[in-house]
């Protein structure tokens, strides 16, 4: 039994010394990695640099939307929906 576990554990062993030099020497997908880490930095250097105004626009759309729903949601009636047009 001994002999049976050592002989798996020295295959073990080579297969995953061959798994490890393969993904060493081997590039596939490298280029799709860069390009997706150079796109990332990108927008994050763009996030960064331009913080103050993207906060604006998301604060204006922001209170843009709670407008909006202020309006639909304060007058009590539904307007623009499927009751226009049937008497009450």
């Amino acid at each position: 039994m001994k002999t049976y576990l050592t002989g798996k554990l020295w295959i073990a062993q080579v297969r995953t010394k061959d798994f490890l030099k393969s993904l060493v020497t081997k590039e596939n997908g490298d280029t799709n990695f860069v390009s997706i880490m150079l796109i990332i930095v990108i927008v994050i250097a763009i996030a960064a640099i331009f913080r103050d105004e993207l906060a604006n626009v998301v604060n204006n759309v922001m209170s843009g939307l709670s407008d909006a729903t202020d309006i639909s949601v304060g007058g009590g009636k539904v307007s623009g929906g499927l009751t226009d047009g049937i008497p009450e």
